[in-house]
């Protein structure tokens, strides 16, 4: 239900669509195109807005804003720690990147 809710219909409406341009002439493909644009506007706007709503009414449990920022900064923490050490990173290595 979130995903339907979130705008990812419009999404796939639209590749669906330009999928058939190239394999077919189809007449109007145009209206095809723009309709689809304008499912993906409004799934975007009225229903991605109106999300926050229905997770408060369907009752699902949110980090806080604290969880969050923490989680992210653990997950750049290991990303860094990654790339920095892989040898295509070499050339960019500093003498910080050590003390890590």
């Amino acid at each position: 239900m979130m995903i339907a809710m979130s705008g990812l219909r419009g999404g796939i409406a639209f590749s669906l669509t330009k999928m058939l341009t190239h394999t077919a002439e189809i007449p109007h493909i145009h209206k095809f195109l723009s309709t689809c644009i304008a499912i993906i506007m409004f799934t975007s706007i009225i229903q991605g807005g109106a999300i926050q709503y229905l997770v408060k009414f369907l009752g699902i449990k949110t980090a806080e804003d604290e969880e969050i920022e923490t989680r992210q900064n653990r997950m750049s923490t290991r990303l860094y720690r990654k790339s920095a050490h892989h040898p295509s990173m070499a050339p960019f290595a500093s003498d910080e990147d050590e003390m890590l």
